[in-house]
């Protein structure tokens, strides 16, 4: 016997991912950045569910499946899909200064490719965000930033 779903409970799955999407481009940067190693990816997204099992009331899984690790040319670590079991994925930046959760989704699996709306956005965007996120890490503070406690003056 095959079992229904709710009618239009797919689509509602969907924009819940999106709106995570959404909400991650809307945030600023950090002013310094450490990178983010697979397995420290793994414990986040972990804690993460830990601490808000129901995000944005979607169902997701506590139980990883695997990680990817997406880098740019440069050869270093930008993101990470944190695949979870049965289905579903959680996307975490591969810099500790970027939004802790880009985006999640609770069916199905990422596909980076740029022909899927969610991989062209997120394969586009994220990594301009690291680079900028790297590069303002690398700008000195003014010389006198550490003698002034008091912006006023």
């Amino acid at each position: 016997m095959r079992q229904q779903g709710i009618p239009g409970m797919g689509r509602l799955c969907r924009m819940r991912g999106w709106m995570a999407v959404i909400l991650f481009l809307a945030m600023g940067e950090g002013l310094s950045a450490a990178p983010v190693g697979p397995d420290r990816a793994v414990r986040m997204v972990q804690g993460w569910l830990k601490w808000d099992p129901k995000p944005m009331q979607a169902e997701l899984s506590g139980q990883i499946g695997g990680i990817q690790t997406f880098i740019d040319s440069a050869g270093e670590s930008v993101y990470y899909v944190v695949d979870l079991e049965p289905t579903g994925y959680v996307v975490v930046p591969a810099d500790d200064e970027a939004e802790p959760v880009v985006a999640f989704v609770e069916q199905g699996r990422f596909n980076p490719s740029p022909d899927n709306p969610m991989g062209a956005l997120i394969g586009r965007d994220l990594p301009n965000r690291i680079a900028i996120t790297r590069r303002i890490a690398e700008i000195p503070p003014p010389p006198d930033s550490e003698e002034r406690t008091d912006l006023r003056g």
